[in-house]
Order: structure tokens, then C-alpha cells, then sequence
């Protein structure tokens, strides 16, 4: 199996920028505390699934779940909110929450690991990446498609369950 570098976790007590992509919206199981968050950046990455882009039709799609999947989370929150991928934004809600830390769930390969990596260069501060227990024992069996990865479904499990 191949190895990914995981965050050990959230510390909760912390002021953080939450950052929320199409790869993750199980928000309320990554152990991230909603009262932490003291704001929020949406950032879509469909545009970099795809050489020509994606339909609008797609753009809305997507939206739409990362608006609610944030709702949900926060349900009765009015933290400040930026939806877009400009890292000067992002980093301007960084500073005007005075968070003191980047959070966001954990994104291994594609135009959302991309863009996060950009991000994080961009505003010069580390973006702590959060994975589940379960997504690291996964992940690294991945790698061949969904029928590689069916073999080991079993053994999974029974880590898992144990």
C-alpha cells in the first residue's frame, strides 16, 4: 500500500478558518468543533476536474452541497463566509477572524489537493489537513480502482470493527 501523510487530529479549543471542498463534506465527523469555527471559506475546485471546465449545471450542483453541508455544520452560525479560490481573500478572512489556524478536511490527489497546495503557498501559513481513522486505513489500499480496493473490504471491516 502506498503511505499519505495524515494531521494526528484537531485540538479542539482552537479559533479556526474552516476550509471546505467537494472532496469532503462529512464536516461534523472529521472532530472539528463547530464552536472553533470563527470563519469560513468555500472553495470549489470543478473547474480543475476538467481540461474545458464543467457546466454551469455541474457549478451549481456542487455548490449547492458545500452551502449545505456548511449549514449543516454550523447550523445557527453567523461566522463570516467567502466562497471562491482567490488565496489574497482567503487570506484577508484569515486575518479579519483571527483564526489561528487553517483547518480542512483532507484531500489526497486531484484539482482539490492542487488547489489546496496553492493555498497554502499562497498564504504562507499550513493548512492542517484532517482525515478520519477510517479514510487512513483505506486510502492507501485506493489506488487501482474500486475493484482492487474490493478486495480488501473484509479485512477492512474487521480492522475497523475490532
Amino acid at each position: 500500500p502506498i503511505r499519505l501523510e495524515f494531521s494526528d487530529g484537531v485540538d479542539p479549543g482552537i479559533s479556526s478558518l474552516l476550509l471546505v471542498h467537494e472532496e469532503d463534506l462529512g464536516l461534523d465527523s472529521l472532530g472539528i468543533l463547530a464552536e472553533d469555527v470563527v470563519g469560513v471559506a468555500i472553495i470549489p475546485s470543478t473547474d480543475g476536474r476538467a481540461a474545458g471546465g464543467v457546466s454551469e449545471r455541474v457549478s451549481r450542483f456542487v455548490f449547492k452541497g458545500l452551502k449545505d453541508a456548511v449549514d449543516n455544520f454550523l447550523s445557527n452560525s453567523n461566522v463570516p463566509k467567502y466562497v471562491g479560490t482567490d488565496p489574497g481573500s482567503i487570506k484577508a478572512l484569515y486575518s479579519q477572524t483571527r483564526a489561528q489556524r487553517l483547518v480542512t478536511p483532507y484531500a489526497p490527489i486531484g484539482a482539490t489537493r492542487a488547489l489546496l497546495d496553492q493555498l497554502e503557498a499562497a498564504i504562507g501559513d499550513p493548512i492542517q489537513r484532517v482525515a478520519r481513522s477510517w479514510d487512513q486505513e483505506c486510502w492507501p489500499y485506493a489506488k487501482k480502482g474500486f475493484f482492487g480496493f474490493k478486495k480488501k473490504i473484509p479485512s477492512l471491516i474487521q480492522a475497523l470493527c475490532a
